[in-house]
């Protein structure tokens, strides 16, 4: 079955999200720096407000995935919260500092998320690994649920032969969830391209915010503080009929 997941990093992302169909929420904070860790009262909120699950980020910063201890510690009390306060999943990644999957503090995070009997996901952080294909087969085999990849591109349909072969020699061992500036304009030609069944996307307008308008004052070195991006229940309701139409299409042929 197709599953949409929408990157969200807020209760009315993911109220938008729910409305428009989606079958799965990414919960984060900060999207514009990559996606960060979520508040717990917003995870809550959200989790009284939507019925579909809803995967939390434990990220702590941005600037790569190869963590100090202290972040690390931290990353763990996160993972801990996040669970008991109902997340039904979490989506971590952790580098060495060449680049490659950090497998011993990776199992640490699995083994909380399976305590809890939730899904362990990595992220895209296996996309700056030194080979895609190698770091998913290590991720699978520590025993992660899903990997979250565009094949090691910007965009996923730069990365598709990579996520392919990925599919290929894992998608019996784990789920595969595409990303990478998918939108519906995009969504029918890379499902005709690709047997993944998953696609994480961010399907976002602005909204503007009048609070800051015609101040001096900027917090981010920006002029343009007053507008925002939040998830369109419209825009999610059009990428799911698309992404419905084209695989039933693509499965049609078998």
């Amino acid at each position: 079955m197709l599953k949409i997941e929408i990157c969200c990093c807020s209760v009315d992302d993911a109220v938008q999200a729910y409305h428009g169909g989606a079958d799965r929420v990414e919960l984060n904070s900060c999207l514009e720096a990559g996606g960060l860790t979520p508040s717990i009262g917003s995870l809550e909120v959200a989790k009284q407000k939507i019925e579909i699950p809803i995967i939390a980020m434990v990220r702590p910063r941005t600037g790569g995935f190869c963590y100090t201890h202290l972040e690390f510690e931290a990353m763990k009390r996160d993972t801990y919260a996040l669970l008991q306060a109902g997340a039904d999943g979490i989506a971590v990644g952790i580098l060495k500092e060449n680049g490659m999957i950090d497998t011993a503090r990776m199992k640490e995070i699995l083994e909380i998320c399976h305590s809890f009997h939730k899904e362990a996901v990595c992220h895209r952080a296996i996309d700056v690994t030194p080979d895609p294909i190698v770091a998913a087969q290590t991720v699978a085999e520590l025993g992660f649920d899903r990997i979250l990849s565009s094949g090691g591109k910007q965009r996923c349909i730069e990365g598709i032969q990579t996520l392919n072969e990925m599919y290929k020699c894992l998608g019996t061992k784990i789920e595969i969830l595409a990303c990478g500036s998918i939108r519906p304009n995009n969504l029918a030609q890379i499902i005709s391209q690709t047997d993944i069944h998953q696609f994480h996307m961010s399907l976002t307008s602005t909204i503007h915010d009048t609070s800051m308008e015609n101040k001096d004052i900027q917090f981010n070195g920006v002029s343009y503080e007053s507008d925002y991006k939040q998830i369109d229940c419209h825009i999610v309701r059009e990428a799911v009929k698309i992404g419905r139409e084209q695989f039933h299409q693509f499965c049609k042929k078998y």
